[in-house]
């Protein structure tokens, strides 16, 4: 009885612990689902900063096409402002006198020109008809770039024996000049000062020389306009270079989140292992433990079939001595009977 009362309480802990098992099974796998869940939300997170990403880069791509464009209408403005201050400063000569027939077609070129005036006046029309008539034109650029040479050339007091010609042309292509300006510096002993004598000016251009104020606010409107335009492009490189170390640093925290989930999952099945294996070595202990409580077990049950054997036999041998004594009892009377006969 106590060996059976033992093995009870031994079957009923193991049942116990096995429960135990299962239920530590069980929450290791809930908690290996949640890290999967987890590391699911971060990659999705991970591909929306990827987008992110991408959309950004696409912007500062879109805000350089920007820029480039405002660069080009920037020098739009001042070849603009160029050929103002440069038709302000040198007027037309006065026109010579003219026949009649002359004074019709100063009517119609002066009509025309008011209508090109008033054209360049509107504000809608003002941009489209300086780029269609003017901006475009690539004498203007050459006249741009060779004002550039000659405004570098006065800065550094250079010497160059070459006439630089600006030509302008117009619609009716009346009024053409050729402005020449050379510039020459020579030293002294005495004195380092530097001495400028003018070039020969060509016939008929005696009223567009270059007046010495006109190159130096021409000069400081464009060092101006160029400080302007390199401010604008640095603000620009630094926003756009700010966005993107925020987002490098937003996509290296969910990379370090998920570097961290991808931990903790690693953890959780290590522990999962553990906990099979440990399920799996109570198992076979379970087994082993009823396989040796059922040897043990078979000499008892041994015992009670042969205790059942031998009442049965006792039970036997009481029913042939019940029958003996029958049998001689019935025998004596027999005798007792022949006897009397």
């Amino acid at each position: 009885m106590s060996s059976n009362a033992n093995t009870t309480a031994t079957m009923d802990s193991i049942k116990k612990k096995m429960q135990a098992m299962k239920l530590e099974k069980e929450n290791a796998v809930d908690r290996a689902e949640q890290a999967e869940q987890r590391q699911k939300d971060f990659e999705e997170k991970l591909k929306t900063s990827e987008e992110e990403s991408n959309a950004l880069q696409k912007k500062i791509q879109q805000i350089e096409a920007e820029l480039d464009a405002a660069q080009e209408q920037l020098g739009q403005i001042n070849a603009i402002e160029f050929y103002n201050l440069f038709k302000n400063r040198h007027p037309p000569p006065p026109p010579p006198p003219q026949t009649t027939k002359a004074n019709k077609n100063k009517t119609n070129r002066s009509s025309a020109s008011k209508s090109r005036l008033q054209a360049y006046q509107q504000p809608v029309q003002r941009s489209n008809y300086i780029i269609s008539n003017i901006l475009h034109n690539e004498r203007i650029k050459q006249i741009r770039q060779k004002f550039y040479d000659n405004e570098r050339l006065r800065h550094y007091r250079l010497n160059d024996n070459d006439d630089d010609t600006f030509q302008l042309s117009s619609d009716d292509n009346e009024m053409t000049c050729s402005i020449s300006s050379s510039s020459s510096s020579s030293s002294s002993n005495s004195s380092s000062s530097v001495k400028t004598t003018p070039r020969p000016v060509k016939p008929g251009c005696e009223k567009y020389q270059v007046s010495p104020y006109s190159s130096q606010i021409t000069f400081n409107l464009k060092i101006s306009i160029m400080q302007t335009e390199v401010t604008d492009i640095i603000n620009v490189l630094k926003e756009a270079e700010a966005e993107l170390a925020g987002l490098q640093r937003r996509l290296q925290l969910v990379e370090e989140d998920l570097e961290r989930a991808e931990e903790r999952l690693t953890q959780t099945t290590q522990k999962l292992d553990e906990a099979s294996h440990a399920a799996d070595e109570s198992e076979r202990g379970r087994k082993g433990l009823e396989q040796r409580t059922y040897q043990d077990d078979e000499p008892e049950r041994t015992m009670a079939k042969l205790q059942k054997e031998v009442d049965r036999l006792e039970d036997e041998l009481l029913a042939e001595k019940e029958k003996y004594k029958s049998v001689s009892e019935e025998l004596d009377m027999t005798l007792n009977e022949l006897s009397g006969y």
